[in-house]
C-alpha cells in the first residue's frame, strides 16, 4: 500500500472523528457556559475532599461542601478543575487519598475539566486566526476549552491502520472516543493506580527564567516593546502546535501545516 493511500486513509479518519469530537466539545460548552463556574484553589479542594470523607478540618468545610453539592445537583454551578488541581491529584502518593480527591472532583465538577494552559493558548491563537480569515465568526475560545477528564492533555484518539477500510477505522476511533469521553477522574485514577508523574525541577526553571529576565531587561525600552516581545515569544513557542490545530480542525482538508504556520508567523 502506497504512502499516498495511507495518508488519505489517515486524513479521512481524522476528519470524521474530528467532526464527532467537535460536536461533543460544542455540546459540553453549551452546557457549562449556562452555569456559574466556581474556581477553587488547591487547598479548598483538599479540605472539601476531607469533608466528603466525613473528616472535615472545620465545620465550615462541611457546610461549603453541602452548598456546592446542592448547586451542582441543581445544574446552577460547577467547580472548575484545572492544571493545579490535577497536579495535586497525581502528587498524592497514597492511593486512597488520590481516589478521594478524584471522587470529590467528579462530584463537584460534574465530570468536566478545563484544558490545560498550553492548550488554551494554542486554541486562542487558532480561533483568532480563524476569525480573521473567515467572514463568519468562529466559536469563542471560552466555548471550546471544556473537556472530559481523559482529554485534559489534548484531543488524541487512535487511528486504526489502513488494513481496514477508512469507514470502519473511523467507526472504531469514534467508539474509542465515546468510551474515553465517559471516563471519570476516579476511573482514571483506578487505572493508573499509585503511579506518580515524572519529577519536575521547578526551582531550577524559575532560577533560569529570573536570571534570563535580569540579563535581557536592558533590551526593553518601554512597556509596548516588552508586550510585543512577549507576544512574539508566545507565538514562537506555540505557533507550530497552533498550525497543527488549524489542520486538524479544518474538516475540508484544505489547510496545510506550512500554510497555517505562515499565517501564524505573519502576526
Amino acid at each position: 500500500m502506497t504512502d499516498e493511500v495511507k495518508m488519505k486513509h489517515m486524513a479521512f479518519v481524522q476528519a470524521e472523528v474530528g467532526r464527532h469530537l467537535r460536536s461533543k466539545i460544542v455540546a459540553l460548552g453549551d452546557v457549562i457556559l449556562r452555569k456559574q463556574r466556581i474556581y477553587l484553589d488547591v487547598n479548598y479542594w483538599t479540605h472539601l475532599a476531607d469533608a466528603l470523607d466525613g473528616k472535615p478540618r472545620h465545620p465550615d468545610y462541611s457546610r461549603l461542601l453541602s452548598i456546592l453539592k446542592t448547586r451542582v445537583d441543581s445544574d446552577n454551578s460547577i467547580c472548575v478543575v484545572g492544571d493545579d488541581t490535577l497536579l495535586e491529584l497525581f502528587k498524592r502518593k497514597d492511593l486512597s487519598k488520590r481516589l478521594l480527591l478524584a471522587r470529590t472532583m467528579d462530584r463537584l465538577s460534574a465530570g468536566t475539566v478545563i484544558q490545560h494552559s498550553f492548550e488554551r493558548a494554542e486554541l486562542e491563537i487558532s480561533e483568532f486566526l480563524c476569525n480573521i480569515e473567515k467572514e463568519k465568526p468562529c466559536s469563542p475560545p471560552a466555548h471550546l476549552v471544556w473537556r472530559r477528564p481523559c482529554y485534559f492533555l489534548g484531543d488524541i484518539f487512535p487511528i486504526p491502520g489502513s488494513q481496514i477500510s477508512p469507514q470502519d477505522a473511523a467507526l472504531l476511533s469514534k467508539a474509542y472516543l465515546d468510551y474515553s469521553w465517559d471516563q471519570s477522574f476516579e476511573n482514571i485514577v483506578e487505572k493508573l493506580g499509585s503511579k506518580s508523574p515524572p519529577p519536575s525541577n521547578w526551582d531550577s526553571t524559575a532560577d533560569f527564567i529570573n536570571a534570563a529576565n535580569m540579563e535581557h531587561q536592558i533590551e526593553v525600552g518601554n512597556f509596548d516593546d516588552l508586550f510585543l516581545k512577549e507576544a512574539d515569544g508566545v507565538l514562537d513557542a506555540i505557533s507550530f502546535d497552533a498550525a497543527h490545530r488549524r489542520v486538524r480542525d479544518d474538516v475540508t482538508g484544505a489547510t496545510t501545516v506550512s500554510g497555517a504556520l505562515g499565517v501564524c508567523r505573519a502576526f
